[in-house]
């Protein structure tokens, strides 16, 4: 058995077993077993075994070990005070063992980690006097200690204890010890040396004697005994007190003393060592108020003695000034109520108030006393932790917050915020500094006395807010106030502070300093702020106490001599007096502005200026006295000041702004002081002396009023509110009507408007007028324009406009009632865009001198329904002109004609498939067939005359348009995307081709007729054709960007043609032959910019002027000047100038050489004066390379100028290149003229910027790289353009390495030596090709080729055709990219991967098949492969990346593999293709910023969507011939997906489909009908509707213009305007949730569109902002499930006669939002029971005739039922808030129920309303506005009905 020792363990298991069966069996077969088994064994045996040595890494300690090869290590050697850690492979222990085994010799090394014990304190103290000091001892946690044994001599040790009173047992030796002890030695006095001394006490009443026990020869060391009332003094040896003992004295015999007491005085003094101050403490003290005297004895009382008060009795105690420090315990055991004292603590190291009552430590609260409720500190230092814990004391005052050198906060001082929230009153009343937020926390306060406002006395900034104390965050911004805005604009947290100053916090006084700008802004529970008498304020800031609503009264102190602008603005100060304040000369801007409970101001003498807005709606102003000396009164000054009943004008007063007094409602009478030398009154108006000026009209007047003959304007606002003013008489100076000027006036009559009025400011008539108001004009008018919002809401019968009036704005007529009539000599030829829109008129004869009518020019003229204009006059009609106008919703569906006018189609547009245009048509209507795509045949009738923009745009399928005789114009963008053939009839009357009229054109060629005389700006704008012009062609000059963008490749320009304006072929890249005619005459700037493809621009001899940089942007090689003399350079002005554009010889964007006759080419260098033109000559054209000599003797290549493009070599001898020397068309989009090959001689030695960036390869025959020069920007090589650089063999890393002047560093791996490239130019390295030289038209890869390396033939134009041998499997990034010729490629059917951009840009290609290998195809590899029709795709690509194929011209039908699984955004933008199948294997796309994968397949029309389940953003984007598409499994459809799909008429949205994103169906014009799934989370914003800001119009009007129907299903959340314009006739809505998400409001989601037919489901929540506004819904039954109405849902709603509630029992109603009936027709509601609170100006200029409460209405707004016909109302006693001026503007309202009394109205009246209140309140102003006559009948009780 001492084999097996030596095996392993399997085979020690297999001898095991064969014993086994030996035992069992010994047969003669087990024996043979037996045998074959040791054999086996044997042989294992003789394997050696393997050794490990290990390293124990201490003391050099090894052990070594023997394994078996896979055996594991199982030792784990130990090492006292240490655990081992574990095996390591290494002696530096980084490679650990772990759990390998053992198959070699090896060493291993022993990683250790020390034990972790703990220590642990005994602290011996031997506990007698004279004793050793305490000893520590350190034990290790948790182990047994047994302490020495002490000796002591006289005594016996009694034991170890562990309490110093050795109550415990005592402490045994061996005791297991885990924490810090102190034993106490025990002793007992040896019996031998033992004497007894007898303590008697001596007096009536006393303990008895005691018996103290000594050693013979100690002393007696007692401590002193106590009696009340007495002090102990001393010893005695009899009791007759005659000789007193010694305690130093050693006793060593038994003996009695006996006490001597010295009765007690009430309180104690005792001399200080210096004999100069006394200390104070308690002696027969009673209890009671303490008042520690400041003197005794003729010396300062200057310290209390520790304990010198404990358990005194005291309740109140005042220590005064004198007094220094205070002894520890001085008033413990005491129960003190109000404390006073002049430092805290000992006022040095104890600085805290718990030590004066005991306290070791500050936080020993337990010290002092709970019911201590004031502390007063008069003094020295405060420190941290001073008043720790203090939580019961709720009045403070305190000398500072900390010292010089610690500032504290109050919870500082307290020792943390917990301790602080009691505090009721708090006086800091001195120091230097107030931290910030130093009394946050202090949420009890009600009073606060403050040395200074802020940080530091006459602080600013936030610093100086009264709130930075109390850790308030300040508002930096501007503290402007506008007057349309109200104090709630302003008076909020988020606007102006956001403060933590505690709620209660009523009163404040300051001792000193000034008040900071908005010291104590928005302080709304602040009532008095009161100042010291001898404060020395002298400033009171900017908005100081601006919203401090809670304020009753103010008192300016007498030093006090500025005040900063809005100081008390929309303040709650009820009367202010400043009659003190002798200095004060100026009252600022705002400084009472809304201050609404103001009722009394008294003014100082000195006062000289009340600036602007000083009294600003301070609307319960009833009494102030103009001081004499005041010269000036500001604009706005006492604006709405509505109670004032008279003002006072002295003499002094030289000045009074604009509205000074402005609606002072009650303002009656107006005195001048007769010696008043600047003011008068005049026909009840204040004007200035000399009746040239008004400046108050007191808000009464009726009139008619004259108007001086000395006045020639009628300024802003200057009858504004004057509501029944009638009419004002004009004279023939007055010239102008303000802004607002007659705003609001409601009552006016007739009024005719003077001849010598020119201007009307917008919103002149705002809210005036009445039905039966008529405004005339005079005869003889000069009013000529009309501005916006001139009748803005203006209610008359008519405006009869004078024959001057010419020009308009948009919106002129907005909400305005009256029918316009122009006036019948009216020359008027636009309506312009927008003229009418929302105009509330019925019917509009135009002048027959019209031409155009613009774009919405009647839009949502909602009452329109008679339209007179003269078809053949107007030449064009822009969109939407009449849309949504009563005449337009009442016709039928087909092609609306008016008066001749082809106005629009209504339905489905995409049904048309052949229109002939009845005979009498006369005017095509902006986009009337836009996008109708299946249209294929039009006949337009002879007799047409106009063509407006957009007409035939989107028409894809038509062939032909053949443009009748008769048509005299065509507008913008009139063929925009049609490809059909434009026939234009012989003898046309066509003289004039528009703007943009063939903008976007995508035929193939026009043929101008030669009738055409002038083109329109921006003609021909990214026109996709040919323009041939006739020899005859009747056409002068070249418009303004005439050619644009042009795509065309060659144009010759009419030979009449003079002149080229400015931009006329800017962008024209594609354009590579320009033909100017000989007698063109004059270049504008910039014509010719961005012209890329030209080579040479040859102007004609006859040019006479350029335009100052006339060739700017021209990036040709050449212009040639064909005439000797130059033609004159004029700049904008017309003056001489020499710039033309052209770019020299240092630019670094290329230059472009200038060929002129050689006999003058120095007139053209003086002419055109720029020294770095490059110049050559005509008759020296030959010579390739511009040369000039350098200042130190060199040659400079300037430019090449020859055609060669494969190869050129620079001549020996050059020294420098110049800056864009060989760019060669750099900028050129596809660069088709740049250089394949540049040799650069080793005489080269200096490159600049981009001087080599047209070239495609540069080889350097110098062995360095030459310096970079300075001159240019960037680099020597455009890195999108080099592709090869070669250097001489062996002179790579000289290049490589030289950073300084070789780069950039992409050029790095495009370098390549001379010797790398084979005899057929290639260079392979490693089977990669790397690069090309060859210029060869047809290539064949080399068979040792498997890889196509990144640019390997980038930019090779000469290539045409490629072949590849089978070992190619990938193509690189950009490697075919650009080689413009290049049609053929024969791929490797081997090929996985083709990179971005491979073959980007190769223009000629036309088919390719992809290899049956390649799976992914990356970004943009056939981008702009505009030849390319046919790729045969493989069944195994999985991947098309972004752009793959965009601007290809794929067409027809697109099948994508079965493998397809990735498809990148923008694939297959911009191709022909007709038809899609998509795989089921690709699930998901997304958006890359790509434009959408198949967006802008102008012809796809099918599309089959295979597995994917959401469609991303923009990807079938202005598809504009799809007609339907199956989006079964779709669950998401991202924004724009279908965006300007104007084909799309079939849509059914699945069941499972969850969002459906922003803009997603915008312009699809053919749906007509729209139904949501109930699987639908969300619509985007814009969904189907027109865009804009959420605003009340659309910035685009991309809204589906044929939808009809639409169910919303579900409970979707629906975006802001997601069908806003959409002629909705019918809507259903089953559900609609509430979001905040961004443009998912709801906002408009409705809005102007055309719904007569409203249904409203259950699930319906949420009513959005403005959400049906504008729409002709008559009637709205509104669900139980609607919690909200929000503002201005149904704003002008003009149709709307009913709206009720299905149950309003359940309703569950609680919000209607500002404005939601504005301008609505309802003339009734009854608001169900549960809706509680109406907020203001929901019935805004309504026809609301009857509004009834519900029966839990308990709240009204400010201005609830503003502008509302109500005639009489009930207000319930259910209201609890009602805000002011409830019934503004409800002129019809005649009474006003009140159920309450007038006696509980005026004792719930408050000046500001807090609806969160628990109390009833009613806005002191909640009646005003009221009309006059209207009466309150309070205390009125309704008739209840039975039940």
């Amino acid at each position: 058995m001492m084999i097996a020792t030596a095996l392993s363990a399997p085979l020690k298991a297999v001898l095991n077993n064969f014993i086994g069966r030996i035992k069992m069996r010994k047969t003669k077969t087990t024996l043979l077993l037996l045998v074959v088994a040791l054999l086996v064994l044997t042989l294992c045996a003789c394997q050696p075994t393997l050794k490990v040595t290990f390293d124990l890494g201490y003391e050099g300690k090894t052990e070594v070990k023997t394994y078996e090869k896979g055996e594991k290590v199982d030792y784990a050697p130990t090492r006292a005070d240490y655990d081992f850690a574990g095996w390591y492979k290494d002696s530096g222990l980084t490679q650990a063992w772990g759990d390998s085994v053992v198959d070699a010799d090896i060493t291993l090394y022993a990683k250790w980690t020390p034990k972790q014990t703990t220590q642990v304190t005994v602290t011996l103290n031997y506990n007698y006097v004279g004793a050793p000091a305490s000893k520590q001892v350190s034990v290790t946690k948790g182990t047994a200690y047994t302490p020495e044994i002490p000796e002591r001599e006289n005594y016996d040790f009694a034991g170890w204890f562990t309490d110093s009173s050795f109550t415990p047992p005592p402490f045994s030796n061996g005791t297991v010890v885990n924490e810090d002890i102190t034993l106490y030695a025990k002793w007992q006095v040896k019996p031998e040396m033992r004497v007894d001394v007898t303590l008697n006490f001596n007096y009536d009443g006393a303990p008895a004697p005691a018996v103290v026990s000594l050693a013979r020869g100690e002393t007696l060391n007692t401590p002193d005994p106590e009696r009340n009332d007495f002090e102990f003094a001393g010893w005695y040896l009899e009791s007759a007190l005659e000789t007193a003992f010694d305690v130093s004295t050693q006793i060593n015999e038994d003996i009695t003393l006996y006490a001597r007491w010295e009765s007690v005085p009430e309180l104690r003094f005792e001399l200080s060592s210096d004999g100069n101050s006394y200390a104070v403490y308690a002696g027969a003290f009673k209890g009671g108020e303490l008042v520690v005297p400041d003197m005794h004895d003729g010396k300062p009382v200057t310290e209390v003695k520790a304990d010198g008060f404990k358990n005194a009795g005291v309740t109140k105690v005042f220590v005064p000034d004198s007094v220094t420090k205070i002894g520890k315990g001085a008033f413990a055991g005491n129960d003190i109520v109000e404390l006073t004292v002049p430092v805290i603590g000992d006022g040095a190291d104890n600085a805290f108030l718990a030590y004066i009552f005991g306290a070791d430590s500050s936080r020993d609260v337990s010290a002092v006393p709970q019911c201590l409720k004031k502390v007063v500190v008069s003094g020295g230092a405060t420190v941290a932790d001073a008043l720790y814990g203090l939580d019961f004391v709720y009045d403070v005052t305190l000398p500072a917050l900390g010292s010089v050198n610690e500032i504290l906060s109050v919870a500082d001082v307290f020792g943390g915020d917990e301790f602080i929230g009691g505090i009721e009153k708090l006086a800091i009343l001195g120091g230097d500094f107030i931290n910030e937020g130093a009394l946050a926390g202090l949420s009890a306060l009600k009073e606060l006395t403050v040395p200074f406002v802020g940080a530091t006395k006459n602080d600013t900034g936030n610093e100086g807010f009264f709130g930075y104390i109390f850790g308030s965050v300040a508002y930096n911004g501007s503290f402007l106030i506008y007057q349309s805005n109200s104090a709630e604009d302003y008076v909020t947290p988020d606007v102006c502070l956001s403060f933590y100053i505690p709620s209660g916090l009523k009163r404040v006084t300051v001792l000193g300093g000034d008040i900071a700008d908005g010291a104590f802004m928005n302080m709304r529970t602040l009532e008095y702020v009161l100042f010291a008498d001898d404060a020395d304020t002298i400033y009171i800031g900017e908005a100081a106490f601006m919203g401090a609503s809670a304020l009753e009264s103010f008192t300016l102190p007498q030093g006090v001599n500025t005040i900063g602008d809005y100081a008390f603005c929309f303040s709650g100060a009820r009367t202010v007096d400043m009659s003190l304040a002798a200095g004060l000369e100026s009252l600022p801007e705002f400084v009472f502005g809304e201050c609404t409970r103001l009722t009394r101001v008294a003014l100082p003498d000195g006062l000289e200026t009340i600036e602007a807005y000083a009294f600003y709606m301070a609307s319960a102003l009833t009494n102030v006295n103009i001081p004499d000396g005041v010269t000036s009164i500001g604009a706005y000054a006492f604006y709405y000041c509505a109670k004032l009943p008279e003002i006072n004008i002295p003499a002094s007063v030289a000045e009074i702004g604009s509205q000074a007094f402005g609606r002072c409602l009650e303002l009656a009478l107006i005195n001048v002081d007769d010696l008043n030398q600047t003011y008068a009154t005049y026909d009840g108006i204040l004007y200035n002396k000399e009746l040239t000026q008004a400046y108050v009209i007191p808000a009464g007047i009726r009139g008619p009023v004259r108007i001086p003959e000395t006045m020639t304007i009628i300024p802003a606002n200057f009858f504004n509110e004057c509501k029944y003013l009638k009419s004002v008489i004009f004279h023939d100076n007055i010239t102008g009507i303000g802004d607002s000027a007659f705003a609001y006036c409601t009552g006016l009559e007739t009024m005719t408007i003077g001849k010598g009025v020119t201007t009307i400011i917008g919103n002149a008539f705002a809210f005036a007028g009445n039905e039966n108001t008529v405004i005339n004009f005079a005869e003889d008018s000069k009013y000529a324009y009309v501005q916006k919002d001139t009748f803005y809401r203006f209610t008359a019968a008519e405006i009869n406009l004078p024959a001057s009036a010419q020009t308009f704005d948009g919106e002129a007529f907005r909400m305005c009632t009256a029918e316009i009539n122009f006036h019948e000599n009216s020359a008027v030829t636009q309506i312009v865009a927008d003229m009418f829109k929302d105009w509330l008129g019925t019917s509009i004869e135009l002048p027959a001198s019209v031409t155009t009518i613009g774009a919405r020019a009647f839009m949502d003229a909602l009452n329109l329904e008679t339209i007179i204009f003269d078809a053949t006059k107007v030449t064009s009609v822009g969109f939407d002109a009449f849309r949504n106008t009563k005449w337009y919703n009442s016709q039928p569906d087909g092609i609306v004609v008016l008066n001749g006018l082809a106005y629009e189609i209504k339905g489905a547009r995409n049904t048309l498939t052949s229109v002939t245009l009845p005979q009498d048509t006369l005017l095509l209507a902006g986009s009337l067939f836009n996008g109708c795509s299946n249209l294929t045949t039009l006949v337009l009738n002879e007799g047409l005359l106009s063509i407006s923009g957009s007409a035939f745009a989107n028409c894809v399928s038509l062939t032909e348009i053949v443009i009748p005789s008769t048509v005299t114009s065509i507008g913008a963008q009139a063929f925009s995307n049609v490809s059909a053939t434009i026939v234009f009839a012989p003898n046309g009357s066509l003289t004039h081709l528009g703007d943009q009229a063939f903008y976007g054109y995508k035929g193939r060629t026009i043929n101008v007729p030669d009738y055409v005389e002038t083109l329109g700006a921006s003609v021909f704008y990214n026109f996709e054709g040919e323009i041939v012009f006739g020899q005859d062609s009747a056409i002068t000059e070249i418009s303004q960007s005439a050619f644009a963008n042009y795509w065309g490749r060659a144009l010759e320009l009419p030979a009449g043609v003079t002149k080229i304006n400015g931009s006329a072929f800017s962008g024209a890249i594609y354009l590579t032959e320009l033909t100017l005619p000989q007698g063109l005459k004059t270049i504008e700037s910039s014509a010719f910019t961005g012209m890329n493809s030209i080579k040479t621009l040859s102007i004609p001899a006859g040019i006479e002027t350029l335009r100052e940089r006339a060739f700017t942007g021209f990036n040709g090689n050449y212009v040639t000047f064909e005439g000797t003399t130059p033609p004159q350079v004029l700049n904008a002005a017309g003056e001489t100038a020499t710039n033309i554009g052209i770019r020299g010889g240092t630019s670094t964007a290329g230059h472009v050489i200038v060929m002129v006759p050689s006999s003058a080419l120095e007139a053209y260098r003086t002419a055109f004066g720029e020294t770095e033109l490059v110049y050559s000559t005509i008759d020296e054209s030959d010579k390739d390379f511009v040369i000039v000599d350098t200042q130190d003797g060199g040659k400079r290549l300037i430019a090449y100028a020859g055609d060669a493009v494969d190869k050129i070599e620079i001549p020996s001898g050059v020294t420098e290149i110049g800056p864009a020397a060989l760019s060669q068309g750099n900028g050129t989009k596809f660069k088709a003229d740049g250089l394949n090959y540049v040799v650069v001689p080793a005489s080269v030695q200096l490159v600049n910027g981009n001087s080599f960036s047209g070239a495609r390869v540069v080889e350097f025959l110098g062995e360095k790289m030459p310096t970079k020069g300075s001159e240019g920007i960037g680099q020597w090589a455009s890195s999108n353009k080099v592709s090869v650089v070669i250097v001489p063999d062996g002179k790579k890393d000289v290049f490589r390495s030289d950073t300084a002047n070789f780069g950039p560093a992409t050029l790095h791996k495009n370098l390549f030596e001379k010797s790398e490239f084979d005899a057929d130019g290639f260079a392979v390295s490693n089977g990669e090709l790397k690069a090309v030289l060859g210029t060869a038209r047809d290539i064949v890869v080399p068979d040792s080729v498997t890889r196509i390396g990144e640019r390997a033939f980038y930019g090779l134009s000469t290539l045409e055709t490629v072949t590849m041998g089978n070992k190619v499997t990938s193509i690189g990034t950009d490697a075919f990219r650009e080689c413009l010729n290049l049609k053929s490629v024969t791929l490797s059917s081997e090929i996985t991967e083709i990179g971005n951009y491979a073959f980007g840009n190769c223009r000629s290609l036309e088919e390719i098949t992809l290899p049956a290998k390649l799976k992914t195809l990356g970004t943009n590899v056939f981008n702009e492969c505009v030849s390319l029709t046919k790729v045969i795709f493989n069944d195994q690509l999985e991947s098309i990346g972004n752009n793959a194929f965009a601007k290809s011209a794929l067409g027809g039908n697109l099948v994508l593999p079965s493998t397809l699984t990735s498809l990148g955004d923008g694939a297959f933008n911009s191709t022909l293709i007709e038809s899609v199948t998509l795989p089921d294997s690709l699930k998901i796309m997304t958006y890359n910023y790509a434009n959408g994968a198949f967006g802008m397949c102008y012809r796809l029309k099918t599309v089959s969507l295979g597995g994917l389940i959401s469609i991303p953003q923009y990807m079938f984007q202005y598809c504009s011939s799809l007609e339907s598409i199956d989006l079964t499994g779709i669950s998401d459809i991202g924004p724009d997906a279908f965006n300007n799909c104007v084909s799309l008429n079939e849509l059914t949205l699945p069941e499972g489909l969850k969002t459906i994103g922003a803009r997603a169906f915008a312009q699809c014009h053919s749906l007509v009908s729209v139904t949501t799934p109930e699987s639908l989370e969300s619509i985007g914003a814009s969904a189907f509707g027109a865009q804009g800001s959420a605003g009340n119009y659309p910035t685009t009007y991309s809204q589906c213009r044929n939808l009809k129907y639409v169910h919303i299903k579900g409970a979707p959340v629906i975006g802001d305007m997601a069908f806003f314009y959409c002629p909705i006739e019918t809507l259903v809505i089953d559900g609609w949730v509430k979001s905040t998400a961004y443009q998912m409001s709801g906002t408009n989601a409705f809005a102007a569109t055309a719904i007569t037919s409203l249904t409203l489901g259950d699930g319906v929540e949420f009513i959005s902002m403005a959400a049906f506004e504008r729409s002709p819904v008559q009637s709205i039954v509104l669900p139980s499930s609607v919690t909200e109405l929000a503002s201005y849902a149904f704003r002008r709603t003009t149709a709307l006669t009913s709206l009720t509630f299905a149950d309003p029992a359940t309703s569950r109603l609680e919000t209607i939002g500002s404005y939601a009936f504005d301008n609505s027709a309802l003339t009734s509601i009854a608001l169900p029971d549960n809706y509680t609170r109406l907020t203001g100006y929901v019935f805004r200029e309504s026809n609301i005739e009857q509004i009834t409460l519900g029966a839990n209405t308990a709240q009204l707004d400010n201005n609830a039922f503003y502008g509302s016909k109500i005639t009489a109302m009930f207000l319930p006693k259910t209201l609890t808030h009602v805000g002011g001026g409830i019934f503004n503007n409800c002129v019809n309202l005649e009474t006003v129920y009140v159920e309450a009394t007038e006696e509980e109205i005026a004792s719930w009246t408050v000046a500001s309303v807090d609806y969160s209140s628990d109390g009833p309140q009613w806005h002191q102003l909640w009646s005003d506005g009221m009309p006059d006559g209207a009466e309150i009948v309070y205390g009125y009780v309704p008739e209840r009905e039975e039940n």
